[in-house]
Parts: C-alpha cells; sequence; structure tokens
C-alpha cells in the first residue's frame, strides 16, 4: 500500500489523528501529488481534500 493511499484512507476517515497523519505525510514530501490527485479523484475525496487544504492551510492545497 503506498503512502497516497493511505493519504486517501485516513482523509476519508477523517478523525483528528487522521489527518495529523496527513499533516506528516504532507510535512515528509513522501506523496507524490499526480498520484494523490489520481486516487482522490478515482474516490471522489478532491473535495474533501480541499476543505482540508482550506482548514489547515488556509488556501487550496
Amino acid at each position: 500500500m503506498t503512502a497516497e493511499h493511505l493519504a486517501a484512507i485516513a482523509l476519508k476517515t477523517g478523525r483528528p489523528k487522521d489527518y495529523a497523519r496527513l499533516l506528516q505525510f504532507i510535512e515528509s514530501g513522501i506523496l507524490d501529488t499526480n498520484r494523490l490527485d489520481s486516487i482522490l479523484s478515482q474516490h471522489g475525496l478532491l473535495a474533501k481534500w480541499e476543505q482540508f487544504g482550506q482548514r489547515i492551510f488556509g488556501d487550496d492545497k
């Protein structure tokens, strides 16, 4: 299982500890953004990813 799949699962689950894991993935630079976007799109999670970025970073990350 890739980091991108784990990130998608964490985003879908949405618990505070899952959001903390997402931040760890982002800070580590391990995520392939093209692969992540593809996975999020396949699972209908792009809007949730945008909401996460707005909440955490105040922008569209």
